[in-house]
């Protein structure tokens, strides 16, 4: 594909080995370049279920079942929710209830679960949690890798783009900043 025609279809984010590209595209990109007659084929970058090629996702001890691209179902607890602590969720919520709701002596006994030494069967959260999810879906470390973001540590919103940088996606110096994007509100 002729540099020229990437350009101006706004495409920066690829690499290329001597074969191939690597492209971030959206369906519409997608469309116009699969149209381009230098095109032999275009193929989707899925993980499928289970295959962490780029790392462990959160909950680490699930990495056999979820991957980047297919996660979840998973439940963002808010302030007073009460859960039924089970095998299935132990290990999702553990990080939030021992370490970011200060219940260091959470345990889980076989398949029992105990707090300060009672056994208990639920559990009813003290904060609300969010889910952060990256801009660049695939080249992004969010909340798929590092799991739930207590209020607490929420310490600004983003209201409109500061600054976008065009990169030369194969040489990586700086080439033009996008103009039509700064200042630009998000939704």
């Amino acid at each position: 594909v002729p540099k020229k025609y990437l350009d101006e279809m706004d495409i920066t984010d690829y690499y290329a080995d001597t074969m191939m590209y690597y492209m971030h595209l959206t369906d519409e990109t997608r469309e116009k370049l699969r149209r381009h007659p230098s095109v032999v084929g275009i193929d989707t970058n899925l993980h499928a279920r289970g295959d962490n090629r780029v790392g462990n996702v959160f909950p680490y001890q699930m990495n056999d079942v979820w991957s980047r691209d297919f996660y979840g179902p998973i439940y963002i607890p808010r302030a007073g929710d009460k859960i039924e602590l089970n095998e299935k969720n132990y290990f999702i919520y553990e990080r939030v209830i021992k370490v970011y709701e200060e219940n260091e002596d959470f345990e889980k006994r076989g398949n029992e679960y105990y707090l300060g030494g009672q056994k208990i069967t639920h559990y009813t959260f003290k904060m609300n949690y969010y889910w952060m999810m990256g801009d660049n879906r695939h080249n992004s470390a969010d909340s798929r890798f590092w799991g739930f973001v207590p209020e607490d540590h929420v310490v600004g919103k983003a209201l409109f783009v500061w600054l976008s940088i065009k990169h030369d996606p194969l040489t990586k110096k700086f080439k033009s900043i996008r103009w039509n994007r700064i200042f630009m509100g998000i939704e």
